[in-house]
């Protein structure tokens, strides 16, 4: 008579899911939130923004209207994030930097940014650390 063995039945760890989606797939992704979003005329506005469409305000003093009051914000830097871009129809990132001016400090919010020969626009404004010598910062990202 043979001789039975229990064998364990083996065990397989599941797979973790992949981790970073390919390019391609972000790409995609990214071509689709962008389409959708270019059919608000103000959204597509904002998406269509380039560095370039900044770079003649560099310097140039800029209304900004928060919490109720106005300022005035001067663009000091135009930033591109990134050397490159993933897909033609994604623009490449960007930041403006500006410094307040005249006017009350605020927290980051949703302000009217306008100056001469620059239509008013709503956008997000987020405030950076001070500089040395105390002035105000405050940022917008085009991502």
């Amino acid at each position: 008579m043979a001789k039975e063995t229990s064998k364990k039945p083996a065990t397989t760890k599941p797979k973790a899911p992949t981790a970073t989606p390919s390019h391609e797939v972000i790409a995609g992704i990214l071509g689709q939130v962008h389409q959708e979003v270019k059919k608000d005329p103000i959204q597509a506005r904002i998406c269509n923004f380039k560095i370039e469409d900044f770079q003649p305000f560099l310097d140039k003093v800029f209304t900004v209207k928060a919490d109720n009051s106005e300022n005035k914000l001067t663009l000091i830097t135009c930033n591109s994030m990134r050397s490159y871009t993933i897909d033609a129809n994604v623009r490449i990132p960007f930041s403006l930097i500006f410094e307040l001016e005249e006017g009350v400090p605020f927290p980051q919010q949703m302000v009217s940014l306008e100056t001469d020969g620059f239509e008013e626009i709503r956008l997000f404004m987020s405030q950076n650390p001070p500089k040395e010598d105390g002035s105000y910062l405050y940022e917008i990202v085009f991502n």
